[in-house]
C-alpha cells in the first residue's frame, strides 16, 4: 500500500481479510457497508468490526454467515429481528396450510357448528340444573339425614353432568342450514 489511504488507514484489504478470517472481497462488501471499524491509529479494530458485523448483517441472505468463529455467527440488531420475523411469517404460513389440509379432509368444523354445539350442550344442561330443585323437592320432604340428602343432591348434580359427557359427537351433528 503506497502511502496513507483515504479513509486513515494502515493496512490493506488482504491484511485484514487475514485478521477477520474472511476473503478480500467480504472486507471491500463490509467497508462499502460502513461494517469496517478502524482505531484512532489507523489499526483494524477487529473486535470492534466483527461485533458491528453480527450486529447488522441480515443472516438469511448470501448463503452461510461470513465464516465467522467457524461458521458460528449469532444474529443481533436489525438481522436478528429480521430472522426472527421471517421465522414467525413461515411459522403462520406452515399453520394456515396445515388448517387447509385439515379442513379438506374433513377434520375441523366451521365455528358457527362449533358454537351452536356448545351453546345447546350449556342450555340443556342449565336447564336440567334449574329444574332439579322441583325434581328433588318432593324426596327430600321430611327427610332429616343429612347423608340421604346429600347422596340425592350429588346424584343429581352427577347425572346432570354425565349428561355434557354424554353430549353428541361434534363431528355427527350437520351445520345448521341458514334460515
Amino acid at each position: 500500500m503506497s502511502g496513507r489511504s483515504r479513509d486513515g488507514r494502515n493496512y490493506t484489504n488482504g491484511e485484514a481479510a487475514g485478521q477477520l478470517g474472511v476473503d478480500e472481497r467480504t472486507v471491500k462488501r463490509w467497508r462499502t457497508r460502513g461494517w469496517v471499524v478502524n482505531g484512532r491509529d489507523g489499526r483494524l479494530d477487529v473486535r470492534a468490526t466483527l461485533a458491528r458485523v453480527a450486529a447488522d448483517r441480515d443472516p438469511t441472505l448470501g448463503g452461510p454467515p461470513d465464516r465467522l468463529a467457524g461458521g458460528a455467527a449469532t444474529a443481533s440488531g436489525d438481522g436478528a429481528r429480521l430472522l426472527k420475523a421471517r421465522a414467525m411469517r413461515e411459522t403462520l404460513q406452515a399453520k394456515l396450510l396445515q388448517m387447509a389440509v385439515e379442513r379438506e379432509e374433513g377434520r375441523t368444523i366451521d365455528r358457527a357448528t362449533a358454537e351452536r354445539v356448545y351453546y345447546d350442550i350449556f342450555h340443556e344442561a342449565k336447564t336440567r340444573l334449574e329444574a332439579m330443585p322441583e325434581r328433588v323437592a318432593p324426596s327430600l320432604v321430611g327427610q332429616t339425614d343429612v347423608r340421604f340428602i346429600r347422596d340425592l343432591l350429588r346424584d343429581e348434580v352427577e347425572a346432570v353432568l354425565q349428561s355434557i359427557i354424554m353430549a353428541p359427537e361434534i363431528s355427527a351433528v350437520q351445520p345448521s342450514s341458514p334460515s
